[in-house]
């Protein structure tokens, strides 16, 4: 018993092990932050999973906002109250 369970202890400490991270072509450490959500949509019954990383939500946010500003009026004043 003593033998098997010496023999199971650098396997156990090596899959407790972290894997490096990931790097980019730069050398930055690149985060894989994903986050999931799951959306049912309306007639369906049946949930979606859409999963994402930092970087996509942050490529998304920054589309939307551009989208935003190309259809807001030219001659449009942030701030202006309706005095």
């Amino acid at each position: 018993m003593k033998r098997l369970a010496l023999c199971l202890l650098p396997l156990l400490l090596a899959a407790c092990a972290s894997a490096p991270k990931p790097t980019n072509e730069a050398g930055e450490v690149v985060s894989n932050d994903v986050t999931c959500d799951r959306e049912v949509r309306t007639g369906t019954i049946l949930p979606k999973t859409h999963c994402s990383t930092a970087a996509d939500r942050e490529a998304a946010r920054q589309a939307a906002r551009q989208a935003g500003e190309a259809i807001r009026p030219q001659g449009a004043i942030r701030g202006a109250g309706g005095n």
